[in-house]
């Protein structure tokens, strides 16, 4: 990735990143307030305005993870568009041959769609394809779905594999929530939820931009 790419990078996660947080910690500021309006003495998880915000705020972190993921991770991708297949990462690479194959695989044969591939093998020609289209949530972004989007990007799963219990635990919750089910969610397990998801955003938002600096 050249460097006015990785500048346009860069400044898109940074801006996503930004208004994420800020909607995020604007929403800790209404719960704090709700929360500090009931004597400490008489507070407890039941109070129903409280309760309430913890199962709304579960809904709005799940919109940030799989948001905020999601739309850089797509951004990351067209940033190799017009560059040289030998110029790219092994994993951006796939990612093109996997698009093509997509793209006669509706109207050929496997052989067609074979040959048509190992006659684009050529390390000059450019990045075509909407690459990008790859990158898919599926309305469900747990530890599995987390796991094949690093790949595309090339940052691998170490960064969160000793977290995909509770990457799943938090999805779980998030549907519950999402499908109509009266989940409780206490207020020990949402700050929980808060924090730790928006570490690892932060920890996939330094991994994602340190693939993307030009080496």
């Amino acid at each position: 990735m050249n460097i006015n790419k990785f500048s346009q990078l860069e400044e898109t996660v940074s801006r996503q990143w930004a208004w994420r947080l800020h909607e995020i910690d604007k929403f800790k500021n209404i719960l704090f307030e709700n929360e500090t309006k009931i004597p400490e003495a008489l507070y407890n998880d039941n109070e129903p305005s409280v309760r309430l915000l913890y199962r709304i705020g579960i809904v709005l972190l799940y919109s940030h993870w799989e948001g905020f993921i999601k739309n850089t991770a797509k951004e990351y991708m067209r940033c190799f568009k017009g560059e040289k297949i030998k110029d790219v990462p092994h994993s951006i690479v796939i990612a093109h041959y996997i698009k093509i194959h997509h793209k006669y695989s509706k109207k050929y044969t496997a052989y067609e769609c074979g040959k048509s591939v190992i006659e684009n093998i050529d390390m000059n020609k450019e990045i075509k394809t909407d690459i990008e289209d790859l990158v898919s949530t599926e309305s469900n972004l747990d530890s599995t779905v987390l796991s094949k989007i690093s790949s595309f990007l090339n940052l691998g799963k170490e960064w969160f594999e000793l977290r995909e219990k509770y990457i799943n635990n938090f999805v779980g919750c998030r549907n519950s929530i999402a499908h109509g089910e009266g989940r409780e969610v206490s207020k020990e397990e949402f700050y929980d939820y808060l924090e730790g998801i928006k570490n690892l955003l932060t920890l996939y938002k330094e991994k994602l931009l340190d693939c993307g600096k030009p080496k």
